[in-house]
């Protein structure tokens, strides 16, 4: 490089860096602005793209299949049922509706608010429902192979398995998924871009400057390192304020969704925790923030050093 980076040069090169910044504050607030509503979109994308992926496995994981056995079902056989199946290892919960609980769930459904009256009448003494196990799944896959287990049981009369509903769900999910993995991709190589060019700017309003250092005899790397460590404090402030401006954000979406469930008793899918995925957005910020402004610099003085 020429010149040996010395403690008192290295002190020099990280003063003059971070003073470049107050010297060219509006164009480093412009910077910032610009690099942190990038950052803001391509965190809304990466949260999209969580929730769906987090959506998906609740959808999977949700697949619940229903038993329903003879109405005049005795307990030891209702006993030796529920092992027969749990010894097949294909579930990872069984649950046991009687007769008087299906009865009492379905008059809580909302579709009967208001027509009450349909279900009078029926009580512990003229119930026609059934009892019936409530099977959630191990695995998603498995579900075509327990149906067909229970259905060869002679004490189950009916199985209720939503499959075509649930793998349109999974379906829709992983087609939202690609999708939002291009955007992603294409906007941040937009961000890329605007970054790059904001750096560029920087650089061009001070380019006579560049070349009186070049004429002294400054090493190109000597003179490159300043505009570095502003970038890199660009990045780093650009970070600090997406982060902070899209966790913001992020809870007050979740807070309304929160309400919204509270009012209503459908209900709604739960979203990521932000503190889930705010470790991977920091890294990401860190990366595209720093790490790409970095490459701008370096890219964008290259031809004022040309001298």
């Amino acid at each position: 490089m020429g010149i040996p980076l010395r403690l008192k040069t290295v002190k020099y090169i990280i003063k003059e860096g971070i003073a470049n910044t107050w010297r060219n504050k509006l164009m480093c607030i412009a910077s910032v602005a610009i690099v942190a509503a990038a950052l803001v979109i391509f965190g809304i994308f990466v949260l999209i793209g969580s929730n769906i992926g987090f959506l998906g496995k609740q959808v999977e994981s949700s697949q619940k299949i229903q038993a329903f056995m003879d109405a005049d079902i005795e307990q030891n056989k209702i006993d030796e049922l529920r092992s027969r199946i749990e010894s097949l290892g294909l579930t990872s919960s069984i649950d046991f509706e009687s007769k008087e609980k299906a009865l009492e769930n379905l008059k809580k459904r909302e579709m009967f608010k208001g027509h009450e009256k349909l279900l009078e009448g029926y009580d512990s003494e003229n119930n026609p429902l059934r009892p019936s196990f409530i099977l959630t799944l191990n695995k998603a896959e498995d579900g075509d192979r327990l149906v067909k287990q229970l259905e060869g049981m002679p004490e189950i009369q009916k199985v209720n398995y939503f499959k075509e509903v649930l793998d349109q769900v999974v379906r829709i999910m992983h087609i939202t998924r690609v999708v939002s993995l291009v955007v992603l991709v294409l906007l941040s190589i937009t961000s890329v871009f605007i970054i790059a060019n904001t750096i560029k700017l920087t650089v061009f309003a001070r380019r006579k400057e560049i070349g009186i250092m070049k004429y002294i005899g400054a090493t190109d790397w000597f003179i490159r390192l300043p505009f570095i460590i502003e970038s890199m404090v660009i990045g780093a402030v650009a970070s600090i304020i997406a982060l902070f401006t899209i966790s913001k954000g992020y809870e007050a979406v979740i807070g309304y969704i929160s309400r919204r469930d509270a009012s209503s008793e459908m209900g709604i899918p739960g979203l990521v925790g932000f503190n889930d995925v705010s470790t991977q957005l920091l890294i990401i910020y860190l990366v595209i923030g720093i790490g790409i402004s970095c490459i701008g610099s370096v890219l964008s003085i290259r031809k004022y050093l040309r001298v």
